[in-house]
């Protein structure tokens, strides 16, 4: 009930920020555990990103999960 207030009178909260959520493409666990941050900060923390997790933001922010296994060639994984 709250969470539909909050989009109905703040649409814009949906969105995706720098160091909020992730939204857009991200689904399951990403889009329940994965944060927006730049692909910089992800990698130095050895995370994993989906691109268009964070739409609105800029390209080097993505959709970032922190312990999750990653290939060795890529550090971008796709639901």
């Amino acid at each position: 009930m709250l969470s539909a207030y909050l989009i109905a009178f703040f649409p814009l909260a949906a969105l995706a920020t720098l160091n909020g959520g992730c939204s857009g493409a991200a689904t399951h666990l990403w889009l329940s555990d994965g944060i927006c941050i730049t692909t910089e900060t992800c990698d130095a923390y050895k995370g994993a990103y989906i691109p268009n997790g964070c739409p609105g933001d800029g390209d080097d922010v993505q959709c970032c999960m922190i312990g999750l296994e990653t290939s060795a060639n890529s550090k971008r994984l796709l639901t």
